[in-house]
């Protein structure tokens, strides 16, 4: 009834339901008394007053008037049945108050043809939408679902109501052998995920939806690389934890991600030792602007700091992160942006003079390769004495906890990066011998889709059509 406004819609259904009460009633009487006068029956009559009313306060109550029968399903058919059933309860409670009898064979044929012309009514328009509404749109990808769970089956069930999202369901495959020959809205299960890249070619398909979200991640990563390799575009939903928070929709299909080719779980934080460090404490964070660095600033957001100054060079860089994190930063957190260069020594010594902080994040770095190589100077005033200033600093007024955002180019370096990285991190050891602060320092590796590391450039490679460049056929 899609157009139709509701006073109308409800006048509609009303008069229907009315019809088939009254009709549903009577017939139950003529089947079994053919030769009976129902228009002079009294106590008939009186049935017919007491199933119209009372069926349309059920109604009213278990919502019939409000459902959206377009997208009717198992919960609509089972308010229909409490409905009807508490309808003919109150006919005979009726009949037995008046007559001290009721006519069960009457009733129980009534209950049927109640039941059965009322859920005829609001299905019809969804058989109605489903069989002459639907098109095949000719554009529309041919696409394989993994997993013939809960999960690819309101996938496909969205699909179907949403004939112009551009996807056309093929085939389902799961390791599930009970499931093989059974068919989910119309789309049959053909076999298991062993032979994905035959189904792929033998059914042409351009697309495929990997709908399992309890699935390991090293399962995952295996199935999305069986998946890529065929050529077809390849998507997922998200994972279980995701979707039992409320973050997102299992119908939230997305693009694979950086994180479902890990292939291991993400390791979990000792989220109670972070909190007590953090919690209420000044919190500065260098190179905050940075792809590392302001993840870290977002992190350390969740843990409410009492100050979180977000020190960088680059003054775009610094205005996204703290509008950003203005969005959602607690009241109870200040956000101090700070401009400044960590090769400016005097300035660094009188920010941390001027905020005292708890904890500093030493971030801000170069860290291209290539760059640092036709630039080594440079690398080395910003990585090697710029940390010098900031640990110093943090040396000098005592701030308790220092860490150092390093690289695993360091280890062994072959580059300029990587190079003075290492002797950063010397210099932080050096410093932490005779300091009452707190030094570390932390190797990271290929930080995934971080700015200037190798995923987003292969991304845009092959967005472009290849080729993919790499510094090493191993």
């Amino acid at each position: 009834m899609r157009g139709i406004s509701i006073k109308n819609r409800l006048t509609v259904l009303f008069f229907v339901d009315s019809t088939i009460v009254l009709f549903s009633l009577y017939i139950g009487y003529y089947i079994l008394s053919p030769t009976i006068n129902l228009f002079a029956n009294k106590l008939l009559i009186v049935s017919v007053l007491t199933i119209q009313i009372a069926h349309h306060l059920f109604a009213w109550y278990f919502g019939l008037y409000r459902k959206a029968w377009m997208y009717a399903s198992i919960g609509e058919l089972k308010s229909i049945c409490k409905a009807v059933s508490l309808t003919i309860v109150v006919v005979a409670l009726v009949q037995l108050i008046i007559a001290q009898n009721i006519n069960y064979r009457a009733l129980a044929i009534t209950w049927m043809l109640h039941i059965l012309l009322i859920g005829g009514s609001r299905l019809s328009w969804r058989i109605y939408r489903d069989t002459f509404l639907h098109y095949e749109d000719s554009a529309a990808k041919r696409t394989m679902i993994i997993g013939a769970g809960q999960a690819g089956c309101m996938i496909v069930r969205q699909i179907h109501q949403n004939p112009d999202c551009g996807i056309r369901p093929i085939l389902f495959l799961d390791d599930d052998t009970k499931k093989r020959g059974l068919e989910i809205y119309g789309v049959k299960i053909v076999g298991d995920t062993k032979n994905i890249p035959a189904f792929v070619k033998d059914n042409e398909i351009e697309k495929i939806i990997i709908a399992m979200p309890s699935v390991s991640r090293q399962r995952m990563a295996e199935l999305v690389k069986i998946c890529m390799d065929t050529g077809a575009r390849t998507q997922t939903i998200p994972r279980i934890e995701d979707i039992m928070t409320g973050k997102v929709s299992v119908t939230d299909i997305h693009d694979v991600k950086i994180e479902d080719l890990l292939g291991r779980d993400e390791v979990q934080l000792d989220m109670e030792a972070i909190a007590n460090k953090l919690t209420g404490k000044t919190i500065m964070i260098t190179g905050a602007g940075g792809s590392i660095g302001s993840e870290i600033c977002r992190q350390v957001n969740r843990f409410t700091p009492k100050k979180l100054i977000l020190l960088g060079h680059g003054e775009n860089s610094i205005y996204l992160i703290e509008r950003e994190l203005r969005e959602k930063v607690s009241p109870e957190t200040e956000l101090v942006p700070v401009i400044a260069d960590v090769q400016d020594r005097q300035r660094i010594f009188d920010i941390v003079s001027e905020h005292q902080p708890d904890v500093i994040y030493h971030a801000a770095a170069h860290k291209h390769v290539p760059l640092m190589e036709a630039n080594p100077m440079e690398a080395v005033k910003n990585n090697i004495f710029g940390t010098k200033n900031v640990a110093e600093a943090a040396n000098m007024f005592g701030v308790p906890h220092f860490v150092l955002v390093s690289t695993d180019k360091a280890v062994n370096p072959p580059n300029v990066m990587g190079a003075t990285k290492r002797f950063a991190e010397m210099v932080v050891q050096n410093i932490a011998k005779n300091s009452k602060t707190k030094f570390a320092a932390v190797r990271f590796g290929n930080v995934l889709g971080s700015r200037g590391s190798v995923v987003p450039l292969f991304k845009k490679q092959i967005a472009a059509g290849g080729p993919v460049t790499v510094t090493d056929p191993k």
